[in-house]
């Protein structure tokens, strides 16, 4: 499950954005709690991370400056009730399936929501017996700049799924 997390978490952090008003206020309902850790990165945060980026990431900066908010809830034990809510906010929200992975006892969902050729919204939902973490990324983001982001990094993908060999790529 970790290598996994590691690999969406990777992926939706170059590419980033989740929910729009149903995730703040699911946000909202469960960042107080505590059995769940929230995180909430604004785009003063992120714009202040921008700067950090190497002169040569400015396709990277590009995409990061994009970004409005990235907010993370995280359990680290079975919650249902933050399950069923957040399955309940992304089945009403107009969001559109891009990837679900269930391998055994793990699951994730990446959804996104477009205006035009806009991602305006990125929802990833991980979890397993024990881990739940659900990630908003939301901002104004072009795919092709994704794209272009995505080509610059030498990333060793290792996928070891039954009847999945083909992916294993760098």
């Amino acid at each position: 499950m970790n290598k996994l997390m590691t690999v969406v978490l990777a992926l939706m952090i170059s590419v980033s954005s989740f929910a729009g008003d149903g995730f703040d206020n699911l946000y909202s309902k469960y960042s107080g709690d505590k059995e769940v850790t929230s995180l909430n990165l604004t785009s003063s945060m992120l714009k202040i991370a921008s700067k950090f980026l190497d002169k040569n990431d400015a396709e990277a900066k590009v995409l990061l400056e994009s970004i409005e908010s990235v907010k993370l809830l995280i359990s680290e034990k079975s919650n249902p009730k933050l399950s069923n809510d957040a399955n309940a906010m992304m089945k009403s929200g107009g969001y559109e399936d891009l990837i679900k992975v269930n391998d055994g006892d793990d699951h994730v969902r990446i959804m996104v929501k477009e205006t035009g050729d806009i991602i305006k919204d990125i929802i990833v939902l991980a979890n397993d017996n024990s881990d739940f973490v659900l990630i908003n990324i939301k901002g104004n983001i072009d795919p092709e700049q994704v794209g272009k982001v995505l080509n610059t990094l030498d990333i060793d993908v290792d996928v070891d799924i039954d009847g999945w060999e083909g992916l294993n790529a760098k």
